[in-house]
């Protein structure tokens, strides 16, 4: 076996590969199939802090499916990315295989970079990757067309991986999770794509169940769109979940049930700097549902926008039942419900809405049922009554890429909750010149604290 010392990489290579931690000065590289057959038998011939260095090519057949770290802190890259480098499984109901099993202790030191991974068939979770008592890397990879009973793309269980600028793709879950599905873990998922995936059941695109009250899933700065579930939570499904969603964009997910965009069922944690956008629900909440039954509890909801939402029943942005969760400045506009509550349906639902709009959805803007919101310092198309509120043309803009911002002369521009504050105002060099916005905060999605995420 010939072993290949780091330092003779060139550096450019060396950088791309590294993950986290630099590798200590004495690691070695294993070549595939240079100085090994097969991806299994350099794994199976690293020691922790080598690399596994695979060249372009379809790697497929025993020694390059089921690929197991046994608990090795090592990389596992390809040398020319996951376009050219692709696992493909070959599982079928027959003879099930996946790419990637990582289920003894790994941690974030093992890592997998820049493969494509497809055609695996899982009997339980994880039918392209499966994670169980692990926290790995994984980036830069591909991951589509794979099928399991939960989690057809990844699955995982009492894990924590770290996921990055992955493509999770046309997998499909005979229940839960078409993408992705993790229980008891805590994933963290950046700068993802997961598109196009289909769960029969619940959470199209990913689901969630029993993450905790505290360090639960992280999802951030990613893509989740035009996902398929046969009930609820098309784009995502999280039960009893502490979850923290940011920058993330929920576009045209279809449910064929309720909450087509995300679903949260009892759910902590926060959901704040995404746009929900476009998805379709055949009852209730096309954007997002928000169920608190039982155990009243619910995420905070801020600095969102919510729009082109339609659900053929009640609540076209977002359907809220039982419960008081918390929405603050976030901009629901051009929902559609064909019966109650185009932006809002409130079930038996107490939510504190705080300087919020309500603009331009139909038949209605917000409708309740056995429920009473508080809404303050919001403009409500058809007005409200409450502290602060008002009805007034927003004057909503576009501008540098950003949808519904508030013209220079709308009437939301510091008409917020005085004792908010907005975090960008007009000294900040990105606000157009002559735009007038001071301290006190602004009506909206781009108002408040955290308006200054929308901006970085």
């Amino acid at each position: 076996m010939t072993r290949t010392a780091v330092s003779s990489f060139p550096l450019s290579l060396f950088l791309s590969l590294s993950i986290g931690t630099a590798l200590p000065a004495t690691a070695l590289t294993i070549h595939v199939p240079g100085s090994q057959p097969t991806i299994q038998a350099g794994i199976d011939a690293a020691l922790d802090g080598d690399t596994v260095l695979v060249a372009p090519g379809t790697y497929q057949g025993p020694g390059n499916v089921d690929l197991d770290f046994s608990g090795k802190a090592i990389a596992v890259a390809s040398s020319e990315g996951a376009e050219l480098t692709v696992i493909r499984c070959a599982g079928s109901d027959l003879d099930y295989h996946r790419g990637v099993i990582f289920h003894s202790g790994e941690g974030v030191d093992s890592s997998l970079r820049g493969f494509t991974i497809t055609g695996g068939v899982s009997a339980a979770a994880g039918g392209g990757i499966f994670c169980q008592g692990a926290s790995p890397a994984i980036d830069r990879c591909v991951v589509e067309d794979n099928i399991a009973i939960y989690g057809g793309g990844i699955g995982g269980i009492g894990c924590a991986p770290r996921i990055t600028n992955t493509l999770i793709r046309a997998n499909g879950a005979v229940f839960d999770g078409g993408g992705l599905n993790f229980v008891d873990s805590s994933p963290w998922i950046e700068s993802c794509q997961i598109h196009d995936n289909t769960a029969d059941e619940f959470g199209g695109g990913m689901q969630t169940d029993n993450a905790g009250d505290a360090g639960g899933p992280v999802i951030r700065g990613t893509s989740i769109a035009s996902n398929i579930a046969g009930l609820d939570g098309a784009g995502f499904y999280g039960y009893e979940s502490a979850l923290t969603f940011e920058h993330c964009a929920i576009d045209g997910n279809f449910a064929d049930d309720s909450g087509a965009g995300a679903f949260f069922y009892n759910c902590t944690g926060s959901v704040s700097q995404c746009i929900v956008s476009d998805n379709q629900a055949s009852w209730y909440g096309g954007g997002l549902y928000i169920d608190a039954y039982w155990l009243d509890r619910t995420p905070l909801v801020t600095n969102c926008i919510v729009t082109g939402n339609l659900a053929l029943w009640a609540g076209g942005g977002i359907y809220l039942y039982e419960g008081a969760p918390s929405i603050t400045n976030c901009t629901l506009s051009a929902n559609q419900a064909l019966f109650y509550g185009g932006a809002i349906r409130a079930y038996h639902s107490y939510p504190e809405i705080t300087n919020s709009i309500f603009w331009g959805d139909t038949p209605d803007e917000i409708h309740l049922n056995a429920g009473g919101p508080t809404i303050r310092y919001s403009l409500v198309a058809g007005g409200w009554q409450g502290e602060g509120n008002i009805d007034a043309d927003p004057e909503f803009i576009s501008w540098a890429g950003y949808d519904l911002l508030l013209g220079p002369g709308s009437p939301c521009i510091d008409a917020g909750d005085p004792a908010i504050q907005d975090w960008l105002y007009d000294w900040h060099p990105r606000i157009p010149d002559g735009y007038v916005d001071g301290v006190r905060s602004d009506i909206g999605a781009y108002g408040g604290p955290g308006n200054v995420d929308w901006f970085r």
